[in-house]
């Protein structure tokens, strides 16, 4: 699986960028507040369907700003998919994939895989084990989306 462009409008602190990447490894540089994390975050959210940070949808879209985009494209090894997310304020977000739309963001877990570790998950290893299992079922969650439905079927009772 391999992510090949992000195209990101009015997403947080990023009025437009496009970034295209390549096969092997990617550094993102720049100085602080120049939204390196945030394109991490609309990755994060192309894939898992929310924030990472545990923000609300409003809260993604740039300061003084209606609405905001994001547009993946990646390889999940047979085939070039492409994701597309539209944030409104005061209204539902809405995700397509492949220009289809996704009824139910449990639709969307699973077509692209990441892995998120930042400093804020240091609690992982310093606090108790819900948060590993959090972390841990997340993971599962995008490995075998069945395991999704099972959780949720789980938490629910």
């Amino acid at each position: 699986m391999q992510c090949k462009t992000i195209q990101v409008e009015n997403f947080r602190n990023i009025e437009s960028a496009k970034v295209e990447f390549c096969p092997r490894v990617n550094l993102l540089l720049g100085d602080n507040a120049q939204g390196k994390t945030n394109l991490l975050e609309a990755i994060a959210m192309m894939a898992l369907g929310k924030s990472f940070r545990g923000a609300r949808d409003a809260d993604l879209i740039r300061f003084g700003q209606d609405r905001a985009t994001v547009t993946l494209d990646y390889c999940d090894h047979i085939r070039d998919m492409r994701l597309s997310a539209t944030l409104m304020a005061g209204r539902r977000r809405k995700m397509e994939q492949n220009g289809l739309p996704i009824a139910k963001m449990s639709e969307l877990i699973g077509g692209l895989r990441v892995v998120l570790f930042c400093p804020e998950h240091l609690s992982i290893i310093k606090s108790g084990p819900e948060l590993r299992r959090n972390f841990l079922d997340v993971a599962l969650c995008q490995m075998r989306p069945r395991y999704l439905y099972c959780l949720q079927r789980y938490n629910g009772i």
